[in-house]
């Protein structure tokens, strides 16, 4: 009787899974999972009963029958969003698809300490709830933020220019606040979690994101599955040596990838050339132009970058690099620049293939990725209710 249970919620776990991706048939859940139809059928009414997932719209199948699609249940739950950046931080709610409801951002200063910032991301957490009249649907709350962290214990460790953030126990603060599941993790590693269900990594089973803002950072899916290594510091391209005889980086290291290639630190170098490359977007305008200075500054940041991405790829051999933050904005103009290099450094380049590709998360993509941590731990312990 265990053994039927378990094997129960296993597929219940499966269908949910692949309805985080986009509504189905029974017919396609049981082409997709395996399952035989009746065994689909089954699985949904149950489903149905505890209103986790609902019928959503009427298709006509390729033999002409027509049958309703299954989505989740967006009203089912409520999810808190929260994302910790060097810039602005932001707190959004979402329903039980992923879906944004609503969301705030607060711009980081030097002389806001990190408790006040999260008194304000709580306060505004709460006044979503009230608005939403959501408290008691609160599945739980996803906290992204810079690395290195602590995942387990939910603490920011020590991030580079980042100063009134180090040790901060982020999720032991709002679990006092909240009697509901928390979870934190780094960010660049939650946004590849996130790529797989609702973004451009949704076919591929092994990919790097790489994340270029006011840092560095790299999050992997390897075999469909997140890798954090050991200690939960796989990843951290930022703080590959590309300068042997750099600077000594916050991190304790010399020449990291991030004191050169992280944009406040491109701006830094732009605005030696010329003063009025104040942003990534201006240099990049300035760049399709055919201005030397920011010619100069895009090629230096493709050859950065294909340094530490050829280092990661002759360990890794995977074959997808999504790219998200900052370096989205006309991308075109440097992914194929970066490819180049790097097929041209990568070990057995002769046979071997690299694809860099802009993210397809949406706009919001660190609320989705906050988002998507409560719902990957659901759908992993995932029980329905008892009666």
């Amino acid at each position: 009787m265990g053994n039927a249970n378990n094997m129960k919620l296993r597929n219940q776990r499966s269908i949910i899974n692949f309805l985080r991706q986009q509504p189905m048939s029974r017919a396609e859940l049981a082409r997709q999972t395996g399952l035989t139809r009746a065994a689909i059928s089954v699985l949904i009414d149950t489903l149905l009963g505890e209103e986790i997932v609902s019928e959503d719209q009427l298709v006509t199948g390729k033999v002409g029958r027509t049958s309703m699609t299954i989505k989740l249940n967006p009203q089912k739950y409520r999810i808190l969003s929260i994302n910790i950046a060097r810039d602005i931080c932001s707190v959004g709610l979402c329903d039980f698809s992923g879906e944004i409801l609503m969301v705030e951002k607060f711009p980081q200063k030097k002389e806001i300490l990190a408790k006040q910032m999260l008194n304000c991301l709580y306060q505004k957490a709460v006044d979503f709830l009230k608005k939403d009249r959501g408290a008691d649907r609160l599945l739980g709350i996803g906290i992204t933020a810079p690395g290195p962290l602590d995942s387990i214990k939910g603490t920011i460790l020590k991030p580079s220019n980042f100063e009134n953030w180090h040790q901060i126990e982020v999720v032991s603060y709002f679990k006092e606040k909240f009697e509901c599941p928390v979870y934190m993790e780094n960010n660049a590693q939650a946004l590849a979690m996130a790529e797989r269900y609702y973004g451009a990594g949704v076919r591929e089973e092994s990919f790097l994101e790489l994340v270029v803002d006011t840092g560095v950072g790299g999050g992997l899916i390897l075999n469909g599955k997140p890798y954090k290594g050991i200690h939960g510091y796989c990843g951290e391209i930022g703080h590959t040596t590309v300068n042997l005889d750099g600077e000594r980086c916050s991190c304790g290291n010399h020449g990291c990838l991030e004191l050169y290639a992280a944009i406040p630190n491109i701006l830094r170098s732009a605005m030696e050339k010329d003063k009025s490359l104040t942003s990534w977007e201006k240099i990049m305008d300035a760049y399709e132009a055919g201005d030397a200075a920011a010619v100069w500054l895009v090629e230096r940041e493709c050859r950065l970058l294909a340094a530490s991405l050829t280092t990661m790829m002759n360990l890794l051999d995977v074959g997808v690099i999504f790219v998200s933050g900052e370096l989205l904005y006309k991308g075109a103009y440097i992914y194929p620049c970066m490819e180049q290099l790097m097929k041209d450094q990568m070990l057995g380049h002769r046979g071997r293939s690299i694809r860099i590709c802009p993210s397809g998360l949406p706009k919001e993509s660190a609320m989705i990725a906050g988002a998507n941590l409560v719902l990957e731990k659901y759908a992993a312990g995932f029980e329905t209710t008892k009666s």
